[in-house]
């Protein structure tokens, strides 16, 4: 072979080794393997470090002086700002989770039919209805039935038997409800006394009847569904039994009814007593003689007054005693009465 077809050959061979070299790397760079442009990244970095350094410099200067309040950051060149915080108002989303989370039924009744008593229940930390909270007198029947029951609707005025009528009853099970006393007519001022005086005691016909007040405090705050148990004790209750006011024959309005018409809202209980009284040494001191109270409705509660203060008879002096009392309605009273206690007069001799 010629030595110019010998050269040809090498310089053949040697310009595919290129090529096929120039296509590797090609080939390499395409599938992230070979990063022809490392070292020129490289040599830029070095290139800017101090510049970058001084930016970040300046930049921190900046977070720092920022105004108090002032959440975003407004600077040129940085990259990487976070984004301000969110502020939320905590309180209204604490009122919604409350409101969501309010018990629909945080009361449980119970109904002592043999003693005619209402105890009103309250959940205590466990979730247990063991915390009594209030206590009503009833009159409860022979035919009120004992068991565990949901209410299950509420009427402001009902239609009952014997053509009376109860406000603010609260539907119990069958033809069972709690209303208040018997009205004779669909109204306020038509309350049936008899039927009035009887609470207490076992007098209706089934149904669980209540002063006016007391059917409204079942009726405003016990959703249907509320939990009602009726039954037998011998013990009335742990808060025990109220007692209901007498009303005077031709009353027409339940002293408790709080409509704003009621004229007994014009009336209160009174203590009648002297202001001064004078009380000789050594005499006996009997403040109870000494009073008379009278309830909203003109009943004698002489005996349910409470007495402040002490007389002592044996040292003459001036005595502040307070008489205070309180009806069955819930109405108070009060009286002073200064007592004067003095030597006892000496005995003028008889002229013969």
């Amino acid at each position: 072979m010629k030595l110019s077809e010998k050269l040809f050959l090498w310089f053949s061979a040697i310009v595919s080794i290129l090529l096929m070299a120039v296509l590797v790397l090609f080939a390499l760079q395409k599938h992230g393997i070979l990063d022809l442009s490392a070292g020129k990244a490289l040599e830029d970095t070095q290139n800017k470090t101090q510049e970058n350094l001084l930016q970040e410099e300046t930049i921190t200067e900046k977070i720092y002086i920022r105004e108090p309040g002032i959440e975003e950051i407004q600077t040129e060149g940085w990259e990487e700002l976070q984004p301000p915080p969110v502020i939320i108002d905590v309180s209204n989303m604490e009122i919604e989770t409350e409101a969501e989370e309010a018990d629909p039924y945080p009361y449980y009744i119970k109904v002592n039919k043999k003693q005619n008593c209402v105890t009103i229940y309250q959940k205590d930390k466990a979730g247990e209805y063991t915390k009594p909270v209030k206590a009503m007198v009833c009159s409860t029947g022979y035919a009120t039935p004992t068991g565990i029951y949901g209410s299950k609707g509420k009427y402001a005025m009902k239609g009952l038997i014997h053509g009376v009528f109860g406000q603010y009853s609260t539907w119990i099970t069958g033809n069972i409800l709690f209303h208040s006393v018997p009205s004779a007519k669909p109204t306020k001022d038509s309350v049936i006394v008899r039927n009035y005086n009887q609470l207490g005691t076992t007098a209706s016909a089934g149904c669980i009847r209540l002063t006016v007040a007391d059917a409204k405090w079942i009726y405003d705050n016990c959703e249907i569904g509320t939990l009602i148990e009726i039954y037998n004790g011998e013990e009335i209750g742990p808060l025990g039994k109220p007692e209901a006011i007498k009303l005077p024959d031709g009353s027409k309005w339940d002293p408790t009814d709080p409509d704003p018409e009621n004229p007994w809202h014009k009336h209160s209980p009174v203590i009648l007593v002297e202001k001064e009284k004078i009380l000789f040494f050594g005499e006996e001191w009997e403040p109870y003689k000494d009073i008379v109270a009278l309830d909203t409705c003109g009943n004698d509660i002489t005996e349910k007054v409470e007495i402040s203060g002490e007389v002592d008879c044996y040292t003459p002096g001036r005595y502040l005693v307070t008489f205070t009392v309180t009806d069955a309605v819930g109405k108070t009273a009060s009286a002073d009465c200064e007592y004067l206690v003095i030597p006892v007069p000496a005995q003028q001799e008889v002229e013969e």
